[in-house]
């Protein structure tokens, strides 16, 4: 009898090791509205998310990619590691657009450029989208990028 409960003590607790670890790995999503589309996008606001980014991954496991930093400044972003091209727009503090870089091309050398355009300066996030989406749902600089309600994004 021992042997079993100790045996399902230890299958439980590799369970929730396991369960734990995904949740902190998978980014949380949300639904945003940006010009005319709702996206639905992952989050990275930890450093290690928004180092790794959208790095090293096949294809967009969402419409995209919200990178969040907790304080305004100038944060740049280059295409390392990436295996198609992106539509960047930088947010402000009010999640209005300040910068837009349409088709950031991939990288694969030792070497990449950093993208950091005029209004990008005192940005807290990026979008990250497939290339050739911004201007699909007419995001232009100066329009603002809202959290969608549920009813909203979903045409209730």
């Amino acid at each position: 009898m021992s042997r079993l409960f100790v045996g399902a003590t230890v299958g439980l607790a590799i369970a929730f090791q396991v369960a734990f670890r995904l949740s902190e790995e998978q980014p949380a999503g949300l639904r945003l509205r940006a010009g005319a589309c709702f996206l639905l996008v992952d989050v990275a606001d930890t450093p290690t998310r928004r180092e790794t980014g959208l790095s090293h991954t096949a294809a967009l496991r969402a419409d995209g990619l919200l990178l969040r930093w907790p304080r305004p400044s100038l944060h740049a972003i280059w295409m390392r590691d990436m295996a198609y091209p992106l539509d960047l727009a930088w947010l402000d503090a009010d999640d209005v657009v300040r910068a837009v870089l349409s088709n950031a091309p991939p990288c694969t050398a030792a070497a990449c450029p950093i993208y950091a355009p005029p209004g990008a300066a005192s940005s807290m996030a990026v979008l990250e989208v497939a290339a050739g989406r911004l201007a699909a749902c007419g995001v232009r600089v100066g329009d603002s990028i809202q959290l969608a309600s549920s009813s909203e994004a979903w045409g209730r």
